[in-house]
């Protein structure tokens, strides 16, 4: 245990030290003062503030008293001088799976798996992730401030053709920059005895000045895990609704299977089906059926990196064709970290759509297609409500066959990540 600390930081004398000491009284923590040995660490930290020694020392010692967020900022810190250090991430997905962060808890431990490390300590991590992915309470909790140059999603074309003749567009169906506000959460509630089953509830809201942009949509979910030999199927049923400018859009039960395996220590793949019933309350002609078919691969492909894929493939069956398409879709994200705590992230998404009937008013099919490009930073070292200011950058453009479908627009979005 002592050889692998050793090499596992770079040598450092602290751990070797801690780990000593920590074994000599595992059996009773009476013979060490644990405070007293902290105020010591932490005079030596007030003369030389960046002492890799006596960060994850005091970290260690932080654990021990169960000042889990505090011990989360040494860790940190060390790895902002460093985030190839594999100790200080292994202890940092420690503090903060024990303080119920398992957002953040599972991004380290992945990126735990990138490192050549002992078969029994990747064989914890692994039962950890497993534990996270299917036994523990979760939430996440996304808040953004955003400014779109067209969250309307419509053409800044002032005139469109229909049937060889030319309309003017009047301002209110052209786009137009709105500023609101985004809130979306997640969570997954076990329960209590089996906790193979839980139940899942998703929401998100949009909300600008006045009614016309805001959206709203929300799920809820009965769900059980089946672990198998290697992989874990995953089986959900429940209910969905989306409200547009504050009334009903539309509403219907959902299902889905998904299956969840390790293709390597440092692979994961989740590959599912899903299927919603689209019910309209105003627009009956567009009700029908909804199947997607998904594949996402999570690959750390270092220490200090991650990739994400997704493929994605949507059939949408409307009671009218014009309403009916088909939609491949192809998304990844990079993530990297960089010294002195900053990480960056890239990601993007490519599909194709292709309505499977004429449009009703333009008198052609439409098939449609859609690039988007978004960029985001933040640093670890800025905190608040233990969550890092995040900022996001991002490009869309949208092309059709019919050009009053065609639109592009920019985003801006300032919110708190806690993933890191």
């Amino acid at each position: 245990m002592i050889g692998c600390v050793l090499r596992w930081t770079s040598g450092l004398q602290a751990a070797f030290l801690f780990v000593s000491v920590s074994g000599l009284v595992q059996a009773n923590n009476d013979l060490v003062d644990w405070d007293s040995w902290l105020l010591g660490v932490e005079k030596q930290l007030e003369v030389d503030p960046d002492n890799k020694q006596n960060l994850f020392t005091r970290g260690m010692l932080l654990e021990k008293v169960h000042r889990y967020s505090e011990a989360a900022d040494s860790f940190r810190k060390m790895l902002s001088v460093d985030p190839s250090l594999l100790r200080p991430r292994l202890e940092l997905a420690h503090v903060l799976f024990k303080s119920k962060d398992y957002i953040g808890s599972r991004y380290h431990f992945r990126q735990v798996l990138a490192h050549d490390i002992p078969i029994s300590v990747r064989s914890k991590v692994e039962q950890l992730l497993a534990r996270i992915r299917e036994e523990v309470p979760s939430y996440k909790l996304t808040i953004e401030m955003v400014s779109d140059s067209n969250p309307k999603k419509v053409t800044d074309k002032e005139f469109v053709t229909i049937n060889g003749l030319s309309y003017r567009l009047n301002h209110e169906a052209r786009s137009e920059k709105e500023v609101g506000v985004r809130v979306a959460i997640e969570g997954t509630i076990p329960f209590y005895k089996d906790k193979s089953w839980f139940i899942k509830l998703i929401g998100d809201h949009n909300e600008f000045e006045g009614n016309d942009l805001d959206l709203s949509s929300g799920q809820v979910t009965l769900g059980r895990h089946l672990r198998m030999d290697g992989n874990t199927v995953t089986l959900e049923v429940g209910a969905h609704l989306a409200d547009y400018q504050h009334q009903r859009l539309y509403h219907g039960v959902s299902g889905s299977i998904s299956d969840y395996r390790l293709l390597r220590t440092d692979v994961s793949m989740q590959t599912g089906l899903k299927v919603l019933e689209m019910k309209y309350d105003q627009f009956d002609y567009m009700n029908g059926m909804q199947y997607a078919v998904s594949s996402n691969i999570v690959y750390s492909g270092s220490p200090v990196s991650s990739w994400d894929f997704l493929v994605d493939y949507v059939y949408k069956d409307s009671k009218e064709d014009p309403y009916s398409y088909d939609r491949s879709l192809l998304g990844f994200r990079y993530v990297h970290e960089w010294p002195r705590g900053w990480v960056t992230g890239v990601g993007g998404a490519f599909y194709a759509e292709k309505y499977r009937g004429i449009d009703p008013i333009f008198g052609i099919k439409r098939i449609d297609d859609e690039n988007k490009l978004e960029f985001d930073v933040l640093n670890r070292g800025f905190k608040l409500f233990d969550m890092a200011p995040k900022l996001s950058f991002g490009l869309v453009r949208h092309d059709s066959s019919i050009g009053y479908y065609e639109w592009d627009n920019t985003f801006l979005k300032i919110g708190l990540s806690g993933e890191f």
